[in-house]
């Protein structure tokens, strides 16, 4: 049986009798007075035999003297109930038993389409028998729905208010019984009904004429001067249905035509306020006048959202390629905008001043090709397009384009002149940042030594950042299969058992964790990670270098003879730094198996920490600008 809650009753108490038709057991007490009971699981089991047998009517009443729940009408037998859906409505008369019935219904913890469901179906039986009868269950079936439908209650209001406006009125009163008399005054103005609005406000206890009155005068005298769409735009802006509203107003604009233009720069500023230029694009899509006016709007938008390429096409699409054009710079899109200014029939002294402008921009911007195929196609300035290709190491361009001036211009300073301090230049930032591989290389496998040392001698303070030392690792064996090495196989990190500080403290150390974990803290197996992190980026900082100088060099080797030993050098120092590299690499990750876990041996009656996560894989060292050939000139 079910946990039913139980009765109280004195001690000591007689069962008298039972009477099966009235659901109820009578009771004596030790006193002699008898009480009357209607226990709960005897008025179910007779109310669910009446639902099997289909009198409704007397579960109904049954449910409703005892207070049990409604539902059970549908739930005990749901497609019984829909099958007798019409005897249920012939059983029940009483509009208000059947108010109650949906009230239940809408309060059911079932899935809102399943509440739909029910409402839909019965709401169709109402129809189909009298619904000025049932207008307020047919109102209820609307209502109880969740999200409830308020509008199909209204419109079904709307229907009955030129036959019966007597009877709407009091179903007004009754909806708003139902649902929140200002949504319901917000629903009917969304559908543009004044009377219906006024109905609903003149009965909700929340309304003040002082304030509804003057507003609905507003709104019908916005209709009169400008049309219906201009008070849907009133009223749909009022509801912040933005797009309805900007549909209203190109509505109005349909309008006499010396309204139009008014009407037009106000969609334009309700645009612009409310961001709706894609939607106006939509709505006047027919209108080319219209449209031109948007997209300068949509552009100018976008243009001080800084967004310069999308701004640019709006004002092409615009018809306003001046203000294209300056967006297209500010985008540093130089090839449309050339493209655009030749369209548009720019002089040459514009598009040379134009060109000098963007190559310059582009220069400071690292992007140095396309500045020096601007500087040159545009600005027609030779010398510091050559000076922008080596700017960005691309020598060759920069040679065949010097080349080319001293065969066509005579120009046979330029190699001397430009690139033979521009390599030299180059030469020099290479080899910094060599240099500076080189030393960061060095220094971090010194601390590693450092660090593999106190691994050994100070385990705790090593594998507990945190400074809490702790018995049970005092005794541990640091030593692994292996060896002794920094490899990928590194020893678990200690991690103390859970402390009775408090919640703060405990995110205080997380945190600091967190932070610690990032810059390696000083000697402690984080900044062994962090290193090894860091020397795992090497080769490719390495390859990108060397991709630099493979470009270079060759023309170190044509120049001068300065020019030659300079290159003989950076090509020695690169090769020894790149074998330094693989020295470090092959000492700090030997060749071992790297999925190998490490082997922790322990002191009887200690505790060996939990596995840690593994430090760094090996990285591989792949060959050095393999993609554009060998990065090494063989004849320095």
């Amino acid at each position: 049986m079910p946990n039913w809650d139980a009765r109280r009753t004195e001690r000591g108490a007689r069962l008298v009798t039972i009477v099966p038709s009235t659901m109820s057991v009578i009771l004596q007490a030790p006193r002699g007075n008898l009480e009357t009971v209607h226990p709960r699981p005897m008025v179910l089991s007779v109310v669910k035999d009446d639902i099997e047998e289909g009198d409704y009517r007397k579960a109904l009443l049954d449910c409703r003297r005892h207070r049990i729940n409604l539902n059970i009408l549908y739930d005990h037998e749901p497609r019984g109930f829909v099958s007798r859906l019409w005897s249920f409505v012939d059983q029940i008369e009483e509009v208000d038993y059947i108010n109650l019935f949906l009230t239940d219904i809408g309060k059911s913890p079932r899935p809102a389409e399943k509440t739909s469901e029910i409402c839909d179906a019965l709401r169709s039986e109402l129809e189909k028998r009298d619904v000025e009868k049932y207008i307020n269950s047919i109102l209820t079936t609307h209502m109880v729905k969740t999200p409830p439908d308020i509008e199909a209650s209204l419109a079904l209001l709307l229907r009955l208010r030129e036959t019966n406006p007597n009877l709407v009125e009091e179903a007004v009163k009754y909806i708003i019984f139902l649902a929140d008399p200002d949504t319901l005054f917000d629903a009917a103005l969304g559908m543009y009904d004044f009377s219906l609005a006024l109905l609903i406000a003149q009965h909700s206890p929340k309304k003040d004429p002082r304030e509804y009155l003057p507003f609905l005068k507003q709104l019908r005298e916005a209709g009169e001067e400008f049309g219906d769409g201009y008070r849907r735009f009133k009223i749909d802006d009022h509801l912040k249905r933005y797009k309805k509203a900007l549909q209203g107003l190109h509505d109005a604009g349909k309008h006499p035509f010396h309204f139009r233009p008014k009407v037009f720069e106000e969609a334009l500023t309700y645009t612009d306020k409310h961001r709706l230029h894609h939607e106006a694009l939509d709505i006047w899509v027919g209108n080319a006048e219209s449209l031109q006016a948007i997209l300068n709007l949509y552009g100018e938008y976008l243009f001080e959202r800084r967004e310069f390429k999308q701004a640019a096409l709006a004002f092409v699409q615009a018809s306003k390629p001046q203000r294209a054009i300056i967006a297209y710079e500010k985008a540093y899109a130089w090839q449309e905008l050339f493209a655009l200014a030749v369209k548009e029939g720019s002089s040459f002294d514009e598009l040379v001043q134009m060109g000098q402008r963007v190559g310059e921009d582009l220069a400071s911007r690292k992007r140095y090709s396309e500045a020096g195929r601007v500087l040159l196609d545009y600005a027609k300035n030779v010398e510091e397009a050559i000076t922008a290709f080596a700017q960005g190491g691309d020598f060759p361009e920069a040679d065949r384009q010097a080349r080319a001036a001293c065969a066509l211009n005579s120009r046979l300073d330029l190699i001397e002149t430009i690139l033979h301090p521009e390599t030299l230049e180059v030469r020099y930032q290479i080899g910094e940042d060599a240099t500076e591989l080189k030393e960061q290389l060095e220094k971090q496998t010194e601390r590693l030594k450092e660090l593999k040392v106190k691994k050994v001698t100070d385990p705790d303070g090593f594998y507990n950042p945190d400074g809490e030392r702790s018995a049970n690792l005092q005794d541990v064996d640091v030593m692994t299969d292996a060896g002794s090495t920094v490899a990928g196989t590194a020893f678990t990190r200690y991690t103390a058992a859970p402390s009775s500080g408090t919640k703060k403290s405990k995110v205080s150390s997380k945190n600091s964790k967190k932070r610690a974990r990032k810059t390696g803290r000083k000697g402690t197996v984080e900044e062994e990670e962090y290193i090894l992190l860091s020397i795992g980026k090497m080769p490719a900082r390495l390859e990108a270098i060397q991709v630099r100088a493979a470009k270079l060099l060759p023309y170190l080797l044509q120049y001068t003879d300065e020019h030659k030993e300079e290159g003989k050098e950076l090509q020695r120092n690169l090769k020894e730094l790149e074998a330094k590299l693989r020295s470090t690499i092959e000492e700090v990750w030997p060749d071992e198996d790297e999925d190998e876990a490490p082997v922790l041996t322990a002191v009887p009656g200690t505790r060996l920490p939990p596995p840690r996560q593994s430090l760094p894989r090996k990285p591989e060292m792949t060959t050095p600008g393999a993609a554009i050939t060998e990065w090494e000139v063989k004849l320095l």
